[in-house]
């Protein structure tokens, strides 16, 4: 009788504990701390620049872009509007992926991402957003 990969299977167990091993060894949690304050500061500004985006945040490496109809009420934009699909599609267009979740658009990159993949994320939303945002 064999097992099932994701019932303690000797190989994914295996696998997983040598990602366990980099993710102490190359302190992938304080890469993510730091690069998360980095990218989250490129993206704030993206508050008062583009006309849908009501507010930024994130922790780590996990952000989210609120996408709304009125910034001064923060009235969301109606889940049917397609703006963050747009957006996603605009910036992997651009060399960046990012996943629409109705009015938002959410980010996780990799722990291992560099300021210069950063960099990366963030020109390819302001590209997407000039694209979409008129």
């Amino acid at each position: 009788m064999t097992g099932f990969t994701y019932g303690g299977h000797l190989l994914a167990c295996s696998a997983g504990l040598a990602v366990l091993d980099i993710v102490e060894q190359e302190n992938l949690p304080a890469n993510a701390a730091h690069m998360g304050e980095y990218l989250l500061g490129q993206l704030l500004p993206f508050e008062s620049r583009f006309r849908s985006v009501g507010n930024v945040r994130g922790k780590g490496l996990m952000l989210a872009l609120d996408l709304v109809e009125d910034k001064a009420g923060k009235r969301s934009l109606a889940p049917d509007n397609g703006l963050a699909f747009r957006i996603a599609e605009a910036a992997r267009d651009a060399g960046a992926v990012v996943r629409p979740v109705g009015p938002k658009l959410m980010l996780a990159p990799p722990l291992t991402i560099d300021k210069a993949g950063c960099d990366t994320l963030v020109m390819a939303l302001q590209t997407a957003f000039e694209k979409e945002d008129r």
